[in-house]
């Protein structure tokens, strides 16, 4: 009668195997992270230029988003000189692994109170991996390409 059981060699192809499928899977899962990061902060962006925007209809104030690469902060024009002024501040986001860029070249968009922008633009983010999304402004929509 034969011994019944496992050989080591078996028992290290099987876990070989199972450590392949595990990498697969991390890498797959960092990948699926990333791209709902990147996704997050695009809708929380529009949301907010959206907010901004809403917020400014007929308002006293003007509201606005000032940019740099890594964050963005809402504000509220209280002294209404068009520009960002500290105490203006309703809040800041910070864009953890993503980056910024085609803002307007000085670095904010204010809001009529007709809810126009102050001028069109196409923002882009991009996150660490290299995947990017748009948000457009102009006259007539805010919109996420």
């Amino acid at each position: 009668m034969g011994v019944k059981g496992v050989t080591l060699t078996e028992l290290l192809v099987v876990i070989g195997i199972l450590v392949i499928l595990l990498s697969l899977s991390t890498i797959g899962f960092r990948h699926l992270v990333a791209n709902y990061n990147l996704t997050d902060a695009t809708n929380q962006l529009y949301s907010d230029l959206e907010w901004a925007r809403q917020k400014s209809l007929g308002n006293a104030h003007r509201f606005g988003i000032q940019f740099t690469p890594n964050s963005y902060t809402i504000f509220e024009d209280q002294n209404d000189n068009n520009a960002y002024d500290t105490g203006e501040e309703l809040e800041t986001r910070n864009l953890n692994n993503i980056t910024l860029s085609g803002y307007p070249a000085n670095n904010r968009v204010l809001f009529t109170r007709k809810g126009t922008p102050s001028q069109s633009f196409t923002l882009t983010l991009t996150h660490n991996n290299g995947k990017t999304k748009q948000i457009s402004v102009s006259i007539f929509k805010i919109r996420i390409q």
